[in-house]
């Protein structure tokens, strides 16, 4: 009657498995939808309120027009803690460079409103140049008083004088163009009003391959101690979210390089670091006054590099931290636009570039637009921690409509820094929730090899048990062939059963080292240090 072999069973009545249990992703109902949405849409109202509260903070002009190339303020007092814009007409000097009321009697001139292109002049000239002139008539109450002018982005060169006296300039403009500098930053000039007549001279140049001259915003007028205060809360706001944006690069530069080998570190450090460079090139252009004294033309292709590297970098670090919903054939085609349009900037000349400058919104609003959408999608699939998500959408799709809507609302730009900062703590916050909850699922993947590995080792020692028996019996009834009938048999079958039992007896050896290991393991074998026979006779042939 045959044996019946061994068989290992498993005694659970569920198939044992290492896979994790899928808790990343869980259809979402009616009700987590709504819930997920009136989240996001408080979280907006609470962001909307915040920056009506920053707005009410700062100073928002009060605008004031110029009639004809003059601001009468002489029956008003000039506000204490406010400041004016200058706008409306002011009396514009074409192909001229002028800063003494003496030159002005027998000067063309027109008049237009100093916000916008200004007059080109002749079309051919290969330098663009004229002078802004606004005549500011003030009451004997204001006179011997600091007054401060801000003097917005001018393409690409400017200088001002009051009273014939130069106060402050960005680039040289100049009627030839060997001496002409182009440089397109913002800036104060400071002065006494010792007069009741302030002559305001703005003398502008262009090169024409860099596009139409303009004056970007509004100039603004006010008391020396209230400019001074804006100038230092927009340096401190704009410094403040370029540095926490820098911090993050720096951290997640040094993870990488610390051993955590993974690409979204290395797309994320660059993200954040263009990020931080597209901050110090906006608004005041600190990138530009403070640290990259360039012309306007290098101006241009560096703002356009950055702002289309911090698109390319987005898609880019969104692909790899979630592959599974932007790896499709749209994305792609949307990263290799960015990336064309990267490499386009920097070889192309900068009047090719500004001939083609709308393309910079499309790629500026496509990857914004797949990438929100996407993130929604993500949400509503109901990804552990996607709120996180959607709070950030929130903070970024608030600064969206804000920058949109704020022309509308107030004369002039005011820097709001709070939607950037929630934007990257939101992300981050979810990155480190993602990465604490990886780790736990790491941790439940070690407790489940360790059981795995447990029960193997369980079912190699009842293995080894169970074929050590009939091994032996195979043993000693070859051992008892051989010697009993080794005169019966022939040469060939006692050639087998030496095989056989060499065979054997190497299982036997396998088996034994097989629950010895397991012994090991379970510290049921203890090894004790003693000499050992080699090293005895090496002793005595040493004496």
């Amino acid at each position: 009657m045959r044996s019946r072999p061994y068989m290992y069973h498993n005694t659970s009545k569920k198939p044992y498995s290492l896979s994790l249990p899928s808790y990343q992703t869980m259809k979402w109902g009616f009700h987590e939808k709504n819930k997920a949405v009136s989240l996001s849409y408080n979280f907006f109202i609470l962001l909307a309120c915040i920056r009506l509260l920053w707005l009410n903070f700062h100073v928002i002009p009060y605008e004031r027009y110029a009639i004809d190339g003059v601001l009468d303020l002489s029956n008003e007092n000039m506000p204490i803690d406010d400041v004016i814009t200058l706008s409306g007409d002011w009396s514009f000097y074409p192909n001229q460079l002028l800063h003494q009321t003496e030159d002005l009697e027998s000067s063309e001139k027109r008049y237009q409103p100093v916000q916008g292109e200004w007059d080109k002049g002749n079309e051919q000239a290969s330098l663009q140049y004229g002078t802004y002139h606004l005549r500011l008539l003030i009451n004997e109450a204001d006179m011997a008083k600091p007054y401060g002018i801000r003097i917005p982005s001018i393409r690409s060169a400017s200088q001002v004088y009051l009273n014939g006296k130069s106060l402050g300039q960005a680039g040289v403009p100049a009627a030839d163009q060997s001496d002409f500098i182009s440089r397109n930053v913002p800036y104060y000039v400071y002065f006494y009003a010792d007069t009741e007549e302030i002559d305001l001279f703005i003398q502008v140049a262009n090169l024409p391959d860099t596009g139409p001259g303009s004056v970007d915003q509004h100039v603004t007028l006010g008391h020396m101690d209230v400019l001074k205060r804006e100038e230092l809360i927009a340096l401190i706001s704009e410094i403040t979210v370029a540095i926490v944006f820098l911090i993050h690069s720096l951290y997640a530069g040094i993870i990488y390089l610390l051993g955590i080998r993974q690409k979204e570190l290395i797309y994320f450090m660059l993200l954040t670091l263009h990020a931080t460079l597209m901050i110090m090139a906006s608004d005041s252009k600190l990138l530009y006054t403070l640290f990259l004294n360039v012309p306007y033309d290098w101006q241009v292709k560096v703002t356009y590099y950055i702002y289309s590297a911090v698109m390319l970098f987005l898609l880019v670090y969104f692909k790899h931290l979630m592959p599974d919903y932007m790896n499709n054939r749209l994305f792609r085609l949307v990263r290799l636009g960015c990336l064309v349009y990267l490499t386009f900037i920097i070889l192309a000349p900068v009047s090719t570039i500004l001939s083609v400058k709308s393309l910079l919104l499309f790629v500026m609003l496509i990857p914004s637009l797949i990438i929100t959408i996407q993130l929604i999608r993500i949400t509503f699939h109901g990804m552990a921690d996607s709120v996180y998500i959607m709070l950030g959408v929130t903070a970024v799709t608030s600064n969206v409509v804000w920058l949109v809507l704020s022309p509308r609302i107030t004369p002039v730009y005011v820097f709001y820094p709070f939607d950037f900062l929630f934007a990257i703590i939101i992300f981050c916050i979810f990155w480190f929730k993602r990465y604490f909850r990886n780790g736990e699922r790491t941790k439940l993947l070690s407790e489940r090899l360790k059981r795995a590995n447990k029960k193997k080792d369980e079912f190699l020692a009842n293995t080894s048990h169970e074929l050590r028996n009939p091994l032996h019996g195979i043993v000693s009834i070859a051992e008892h062939v051989l010697k009993t009938e080794q005169a019966v048999i022939s040469a060939k079958s006692r050639h087998d059963l030496e095989l056989l039992l060499t065979v054997s007896r190497r299982m036997e050896l396998l088996i034994n080292d097989l629950l010895d290991m397991t012994q090991l393991k379970e510290n049921q074998i203890r090894l004790t240090q003693s000499q050992s026979i080699y090293q005895q006779r090496s002793m005595g042939l040493s004496i």
